[in-house]
């Protein structure tokens, strides 16, 4: 008994060696954080793309003594665990693989095959790579569709400017229609041309890919007339060869005609249209309207998913939307002045209701020990711009406002503002400038009712030390696609 029991507990501590060499086999090496891109994502790159991240903490191996391979391209991170790579990429499914190896073990390993090698780290990350545009072929009359579409449905009005690119075969003649409203409307082919690449500026690749250069690329324009309708209308674009040309090409030649080629030439004398895939109205009834913001802090924008015309505009703002590109509306801020903001950020006010109008007839401004507040006293909320000319002089545009200014009282005690003016660039576009006697420390804007209150922050006494400050992160940002 007493020997089986000896037998018994040798099989208990060869299973117990036994399980911890497999569970040691199969643990999972560290992975690597990705940052970009993120798996599943659809990456819009042509030929290659950036893909960047982090090495993971308290790896066995120094991170100067680390080797990454980025789909067999060799990178060496940054000393805090960072990296950067730029990589060949391939239409479809495609797959980031990133190793990390010990320069030691990379000394020894077989005849360049890392697969001889254990990584100390790794990751794997798959995205989709959009099929790359290419020219279609000549030899064929079709037109495959829209070129750089509008991001959705579009709505215009009197004065607007309808921009038609659409695809086809080379060397057409074309046009397009919005039935029931205009015909015939020219288009012209784009010459190929070298165009910019976002690579080439970014990482220096120093060249830009021929994908880039397509043609067979259609452009015209419609100017919309103030007494033109249409609701959900699509643009028919259409194609035809220029029959000149085709019968030169069959009568310039000394080599007998293949009747084959010639009936296939003939052939393409008729015309192709294809429809957008995208609908316009053309002054709708139920446009304009005002629009009121419901985001917190809202972003508007010089055009769809654009970069920013303005930022902090507040909940309760409200602005007249005199346009739309598919999820995005076209604000209508003064005489010339025009921003775009996301439909889910804002709220549609019944018919009647009209963006505040507001006369602007003082200012004034209150100095405390760490801030400066210049108030403006208006009639409802409206957007506004901040524009920093420099290290002492900012800009305040406020739509919807004009000048019934008479006067502006300073608090005399407080030294910040040197000289505060204000002018009328154009109709409903008021502009206070305000010059400072130091450097602008940080500022922030808000409502308090429909108050609109600019506040300069004044800098702390020591801004050369860490010691006593607060560092904020920020945290993301809000709903609004930025």
């Amino acid at each position: 008994m007493w020997l089986i029991n000896i037998s018994r507990n040798k099989l208990t501590l060869s299973a117990i060696f036994f399980l911890f060499l497999i569970g040691n086999a199969c643990a999972q090496i560290p992975e690597i954080t990705v940052i970009y891109p993120k798996p599943e994502q659809v990456v819009s790159a042509v030929d290659s793309t950036f893909i960047l991240g982090h090495l993971p903490r308290n790896l066995p191996v120094k991170t100067k003594d680390i080797i990454l391979y980025v789909n067999g391209l060799e990178i060496q991170p940054h000393r805090d665990g960072g990296f950067i790579a730029f990589v060949s990429i391939t239409p479809g499914l495609f797959t980031f693989e990133i190793n990390a190896y010990s320069k030691n073990d990379l000394k020894s390993y077989e005849n360049g095959n890392l697969s001889t090698l254990s990584a100390i780290a790794s990751a794997a990350v798959t995205v989709t790579i959009p099929e790359p545009l290419t020219s279609l072929p000549d030899d064929t009359l079709q037109i495959s569709g829209d070129y750089r579409p509008q991001s959705g449905d579009l709505v215009l009005t009197g004065g607007d400017v309808l921009e038609v690119f659409f695809q086809g075969t080379p060397g057409m003649t074309g046009w397009f229609s919005i039935d029931g409203v205009v015909d015939s409307v020219p288009v012209t082919e784009v010459p190929p041309r070298q165009q910019p690449y976002w690579g080439e500026l970014v990482f220096g690749a120093g060249a830009v890919p021929d994908s880039l250069l397509i043609k067979g690329i259609y452009s015209g324009f419609y100017v919309v007339p103030h007494d033109a309708t249409a609701v959900g209308k699509r643009i028919t674009y259409y194609l035809t060869p220029d029959k000149g040309k085709v019968l030169d090409s069959l009568l310039d030649t000394d080599i007998p005609v293949n009747i084959l080629d010639v009936h296939k030439k003939l052939s393409m004398l008729d015309k192709t249209s294809l429809e957008s895939g995208y609908r316009v109205s053309l002054n709708p009834p139920d446009y304009p309207f005002t629009i009121r913001f419901t985001d917190s802090v809202q972003i508007i924008r010089h055009g769809p998913r654009k970069g920013y015309f303005a930022r902090f505009q507040p909940e309760g703002v409200e602005a007249l939307a005199v346009g739309r590109e598919g999820e995005w509306y076209r604000a209508k801020l003064s005489e010339t002045q025009y921003a775009w903001v996301n439909i889910n950020a804002v709220e549609k006010l019944p018919p009647g209701i009209r963006p505040p109008k507001s006369y602007l007839k003082s200012m004034r401004t209150y100095g405390f020990a760490d801030k400066l507040l210049v108030e403006f006293p208006l009639a409802g909320k409206h957007p506004y711009r901040i524009i920093e000319d420099d290290k002492r002089t900012v800009r305040i545009q406020l739509f919807g406002v004009t000048s019934d200014t008479d006067w502006i009282r300073y608090d005399f005690s407080d030294k910040l503002v040197d000289i505060i003016t204000w002018s009328q660039p154009e109709p409903n576009l008021y502009e206070v400038m305000i010059k400072l006697n130091r450097d602008i420390w940080g500022y922030d804007t808000y409502y308090n009712g429909n108050t609109f209150y600019f506040q300069l922050n004044k800098a702390p006494e020591e801004t050369r030390r860490l010691k006593g400050k607060t560092i904020v992160l920020d945290p993301g940002h809000s709903q609004d696609p930025g």
